[in-house]
């Protein structure tokens, strides 16, 4: 039997993704639920508290497959995008929304209420954040959460 990387694989001797059942060994193998990340980013941890190592992060409309959720707010999943698997904060993921269409393409970027940047931002998001953009004039662009940013900062 290979080893298994657990960084990229989802499996702890407690609980396994179902289809790695076979190949590696764990009390249960559980199918994941499919959830998205709701907060601008989010820490992925080695294991489920905040001082615990920090292996990666999770940024806004990344997709999770969630295989634990505990009672203390983590949940154990797996990111669609890379791969890496750890612990999120459970309060950050939230049902799966409108697919990203876009990705912030500057260094960080603020979403707004209105098209203006002199309201005060909503959220300040990082580069590489997806988002669903619904529709867009020359200056702003309007996530399907209501945001308004800079059309120039999205790609």
């Amino acid at each position: 039997m290979v080893a298994l990387d657990p960084r990229i694989n989802p499996f702890r001797p407690e609980r396994a993704a179902k289809h790695l059942q076979g190949q590696v060994e764990a009390k249960e193998f559980v199918e994941g639920t499919f959830r998205q990340v709701i907060e601008p980013q989010i820490s992925v941890r080695r294991r489920p508290a905040h001082d615990a190592r920090l292996d990666t992060e999770a940024l806004l409309g990344e997709r999770v497959t969630v295989y634990e959720t505990t009672e203390e707010g983590w949940a154990w999943g797996q990111l669609e995008t890379d791969g890496y698997v750890g612990w999120l904060s459970a309060g950050a993921l939230g049902a799966l929304g409108s697919a990203p269409t876009h990705k912030i393409s500057a260094p960080r970027t603020l979403g707004f209420p209105a098209p203006d940047i002199k309201t005060p931002p909503l959220a300040a998001l990082p580069f590489g954040a997806r988002v669903a953009i619904v529709r867009q004039d020359e200056r702003f662009a309007v996530t399907s959460a209501g945001l308004q940013m800079p059309a120039v900062h999205l790609a």
